[in-house]
C-alpha cells in the first residue's frame, strides 16, 4: 500500500482530466489465502487501485466515472517495474506492507431478540470476537459495512447514469430507475478501504471507500467498468 507501485511495462499511469491519479494499493492475487477468498478472485494476477485523493469523488455522479481506476495484469514478472507518478512529485501515501486475516461482520440492528443476543454473548465469550469493537483495516470481498444506504443499489443507478442527490438522497429519476434496478444484485464488494495510519490515508468524518464489481466481470478478469462510492458518517 502507498509509495510507488509496480506496473507492467507498457501500461501508462491513470489518469483524470490529464492529471495522474494517486496509488493506493497493490495486490498479488497469488499471496491471498484462499480459505478467505475462495473463487472470488483470480488465483494469480495483479490488482491496482488508482484514486484521486485531491478532489475526491463521491461516485454520486457519472462524471465522477475517471476519478480512478482499477487494473488487472496476468504476464510475466519480469516485465514489473517500480514505476515513479509521471508528474515527478511524491507519492500521496507512505508505502507500507499489508497482511491478511479473516474478521467477523456483525448487523448490530439485526440483534432485536433473545437469541440473536444469546448468541453474540456465546461468540464473544469464546474470543471468537470481541464486541463493540470498531472496523479496522480494509476488506477484500464479502459483505460491505456501508452505512448511507445500499451501494449495490447506488452503483447500478450512477453507473447507468442516474445522478443521486448527495449520496443516499433522494432518486431524482424514477422512471429510469425502475428500469435498470434489475441489476441491482449484480454487484459485489471487491475492495474496501478505511483510514490507515500506516500509509498516512486518512478520509474525513469516518469516511470510508468502497471499490464494486459486477459479478459477470469480475467472472472474466474484467476491472474496467469497478464503480467506486465514497460514504462518511
Amino acid at each position: 500500500m502507498g509509495g510507488n507501485p509496480h506496473l507492467p511495462i507498457g501500461i501508462p499511469w491513470p489518469t483524470s482530466q490529464g492529471r495522474p491519479l494517486d496509488f493506493l494499493l497493490q495486490l498479488n492475487l497469488s499471496e491471498l489465502p484462499r480459505k478467505l477468498v475462495g473463487d472470488a478472485l483470480p488465483e494469480r494476477g495483479w490488482l491496482y487501485f488508482f484514486y484521486d485523493l485531491e478532489r475526491r469523488p463521491w461516485g454520486y455522479d457519472v462524471s465522477h466515472r475517471h476519478g480512478w481506476r482499477v487494473l488487472f495484469y496476468d504476464g510475466n514478472l519480469t516485465n514489473l517495474q517500480r514505476r515513479e507518478r509521471p508528474d515527478s512529485t511524491e507519492a500521496r501515501l507512505r508505502p507500507c506492507t499489508l497482511s491478511f486475516f479473516e474478521s467477523i461482520y456483525v448487523n448490530w440492528p439485526s440483534l432485536q431478540d433473545e437469541k440473536s443476543l444469546s448468541d453474540l454473548r456465546s461468540l464473544t465469550n469464546e474470543g471468537l470476537f470481541e464486541a463493540e469493537v470498531e472496523i479496522s483495516g480494509h476488506q477484500i470481498t464479502g459483505k460491505t459495512h456501508g452505512g448511507q444506504g445500499d451501494l449495490q443499489e447506488e452503483c447500478q443507478l450512477v453507473s447507468n447514469g442516474i445522478y443521486l442527490d448527495g449520496g443516499g438522497g433522494p432518486v431524482l429519476d424514477q422512471v429510469k430507475a425502475e428500469q435498470v434496478r434489475s441489476g441491482i444484485k449484480d454487484w459485489r464488494l471487491l475492495l474496501e478501504v478505511h483510514s490507515d495510519e500506516n500509509a498516512g490515508l486518512e478520509w474525513t468524518g469516518y469516511g470510508t471507500l468502497y471499490f464494486l464489481i459486477r459479478e459477470e466481470d469480475l467472472r472474466h478478469c474484467d476491472f474496467h467498468d469497478v464503480w467506486a462510492i465514497f460514504q462518511c458518517l
